[in-house]
């Protein structure tokens, strides 16, 4: 049986499918203690987006967010590619917004 969470390799990523729907484990262990303590963070940033300031963000900031968190999403998705790439697109991608939004 196919794990939920998996889908063959070449399949479509379906952007819009609820989380409820493909939600992570929330036990994972790994044997590298950085891949462990990564795991953990993520899913605690995770918790404290969603129950503490998803509500407190205002529309024009979340519009910001969301741009830099879908292609952040999708570059992450490249396989092979180096986070070192990923970041310096990130960063000629964000900064403009970044600045925007520090003068606003």
């Amino acid at each position: 049986m196919i794990n939920s969470l998996m889908r063959p390799r070449g399949a479509p990523i379906n952007h819009h499918q609820r989380f409820e729907e493909t939600a992570m484990p929330r036990q994972m262990k790994f044997s590298d203690p950085m891949d462990q303590e990564i795991y953990d963070t993520h899913r605690r940033y995770v918790q404290v987006m969603e129950e503490q300031r998803l509500s407190t963000i205002n529309g024009e900031s979340k519009t910001f967010y969301l741009t830099v968190l879908k292609s952040l999403t999708s570059k992450l998705e490249v396989p092979g590619k180096p986070l070192s790439e990923i970041m310096r697109e990130m960063m000629a991608e964000a900064f403009p917004m970044i600045m925007q939004v520090m003068q606003g």
